[in-house]
């Protein structure tokens, strides 16, 4: 089996330190010999011939597209610029895909799905979502036959790690950030994290699966957690709650409702024992009820080992002459929706802004410092844009828990 991988940085480098130290084992598993044929770089040098001195290094894309004995391509990148066109032509080319990149599946990843589909290829990427923890096999494979209707989720260590720091230890979010970058648990722009866009994508890619509804990036509405103060924190955990940076899908009757913001979660609720740099997905079905995932996401390695598990699949797919068969269309008929059910809201802010809330809506609760609320979520959505009011959705522990 020939392979290449685009891109040998932090991810690239663990893919193929792991299949070089596990040769001999990911070979029994395949019952064929690996190759990694070629490493994709920006530019070569002797230290890197070295380090990578079981693959040939080149800077050439076109070189690897044109390599008729290639059987898959891992897709490393975080870029969809220069990911985009070369997948689609080594889709073309009738050569298998294996992707990390949470970028081109969120904006393409139905368009690449239909081309793989037509050329009887694979397409897996599993390492898209939550690196090590295996949330698409399990979803899309082990709980096929259910109807899954809403996926809530913490898809974002980075994100995590920063509101528990602040949670727990009273670190400023400023410091938090900081601390993050230093332990290099960041994406290459910090903002990608903190602006809720890379819990948008994963909740895209999420609904896309589980749905079979033809969603992208562009279908979700995100917020992030660049406005959560100590302050918000402490009224958190007065109330029963902790702040959490939340993807979240539902989906009945053709309506399709997709969102991330940061909402007050229940200390009840089991997302409450996500901590860190963890992630994980709550899912509910018609037959399964409540199930939740949960594992590390962030590091290379955790990336690298669902990259592989991905690798194994083509192969066997390879062997029994059945590759494509895995790639479900989307089928479904799509209308978003922002909310029309009643949900539990907490708007925070100063007097002013407490006695505007107070004239204008109905209220379960007030004090000097916030108002809990029960409203449609449009409705509140809609009036914290039109004042500027700070508003937390909260997530409560379901009754059947």
């Amino acid at each position: 089996m020939n392979i290449a991988i685009l891109n040998m940085g932090n991810v690239g480098t663990s893919v193929y330190n792991q299949i070089i130290s596990n040769k001999e084992k990911i070979e029994s598993e395949i019952e064929d010999t690996i190759n990694i044929k070629y490493g994709l770089v920006a530019m070569i040098n002797p230290s890197l011939e070295k380090k990578f001195e079981h693959t040939e290094l080149t800077t050439d894309v076109v070189k690897i597209l044109e390599d008729k004995e290639l059987d898959c391509i891992i897709d490393a990148f975080s870029n969809v610029k220069f990911s985009y066109p070369a997948i689609k032509k080594a889709i073309s080319n009738g050569v298998h895909i294996v992707s990390a990149n949470k970028n081109l599946i969120a904006l393409y990843g139905v368009e690449l799905m239909k081309l793989a589909k037509q050329n009887n290829v694979d397409f897996y990427f599993e390492a898209s979502i939550a690196g090590g923890v295996p949330i698409v096999r399990s979803l899309t494979k082990g709980l096929a036959s259910d109807y899954i209707y809403d996926i809530t989720g913490i898809f974002n260590g980075t994100t995590n790690y920063i509101l528990t720091k602040m949670s727990n230890d009273g670190m400023d979010f400023a410091s938090a950030c900081k601390e993050a970058k230093e332990l290099e648990m960041t994406e290459t722009h910090i903002s990608d994290d903190i602006s809720g866009i890379d819990t948008a994508r994963k909740t895209a890619i999420l609904a896309m699966l589980c749905y079979h509804v033809n969603v992208t990036l562009r279908d979700v509405t995100y917020k992030g957690i660049e406005n959560v103060s100590i302050n918000d924190i402490e009224i958190a955990q007065e109330l029963g709650y902790n702040i959490k940076l939340i993807g979240h899908s539902h989906y009945e009757d053709g309506k399709l409702l997709l969102n991330v913001e940061p909402c007050f979660v229940s200390k009840l609720h089991p997302l409450d024992d996500v901590k860190y740099d963890m992630n994980s997905v709550y899912v509910k079905g018609r037959s399964i009820g409540n199930l939740m995932l949960y594992g590390a996401s962030v590091g290379a390695n955790n990336n690298a080992v669902a990259i592989l598990a991905d690798l194994l699949e083509v192969a066997s797919n390879m062997k029994y002459h059945c590759n494509g068969r895995d790639i479900v269309l989307p089928r479904n008929k799509k209308e978003l929706t922002y909310g029309d059910e009643n949900n539990k809201y907490i708007f925070i802010g100063d007097d002013k802004m407490i006695q505007q809330v107070l004239n204008t809506i109905p209220v379960i609760k007030y004090t000097k410092d916030y108002v809990i609320c029960s409203l449609a979520e449009s409705y509140a959505k809609k009036l914290a844009s039109e004042n500027n009011w700070k508003m937390y959705p909260t997530i409560e522990v379901d009754e059947d828990n």
